[in-house]
């Protein structure tokens, strides 16, 4: 599958979810928003999620808006982000990963931990992601890859916690840890290395 019916990856995503929406939303009595947008574009707040549903009440004209990461180009795998996402708008972005969403993304078919649902190969959902993508067409998009030639930041940084208040934390270089010392919480005490992320 090499040509596309779509000039612009917005055209083929707003395609997509009108199948999305006929196959596994209305079909089974569940509603989207009626003022719905998709783009593909970096996520805000995060340099991991590959896909976001914003509420319409950060939008000025109240329309819930979706991205899927320009990092993606795997057809079949941004519509099963789309659909993630979809679900979010249908549900309302308060519920999160938990409830009524569950309820929704386990309906559907989509596995893995709730906050990184995927289409699973051979599962009945990839199947019918799947004959979606075909009548798309490819996804008129290129990977965006990060620069292999990027120079990588050169400097060390360590996390200081306050050994009174344990939100109270301090982020500075190596560097500057070894030219003025370690850093001083608003009590007086000096700071301590922060605990390893995933440790403890």
């Amino acid at each position: 599958m090499t040509s596309t019916k779509f000039k612009t990856r917005e055209t083929w995503l707003e395609a997509a979810i009108k199948k999305l929406n006929a196959k596994y939303f209305r079909a089974n009595g569940y509603e989207l928003p009626k003022r719905l947008q998709v783009s593909c574009g970096f996520a805000k707040g995060s340099h991991k999620a590959i896909g976001q549903c914003w509420s319409p009440v950060m939008s000025a004209n109240m329309t819930t808006q979706m991205f899927i990461c320009p990092s993606i180009d795997d057809a079949v795998e941004t519509v099963a982000i789309l659909l993630h996402e979809m679900i979010h708008a249908s549900v309302g972005t308060k519920a999160g990963h938990r409830g009524p969403f569950r309820k929704l993304a386990l309906e559907f078919g989509l596995a893995g931990p709730m906050k990184a649902t995927f289409a699973e190969v051979g599962s009945k959902l990839h199947v019918e992601l799947s004959k979606i993508v075909e009548s798309l067409g490819a996804y008129p998009h290129a990977k965006l890859r990060k620069d292999p030639n990027a120079k990588k930041n050169p400097y060390i940084w360590l996390r200081f916690v306050s050994i009174t208040e344990k939100t109270y934390t301090i982020t500075l270089s190596e560097k500057n840890a070894k030219e003025h010392g370690i850093p001083v919480d608003p009590w007086g005490d000096e700071m301590v290395p922060a605990p390893t992320r995933g440790k403890g």
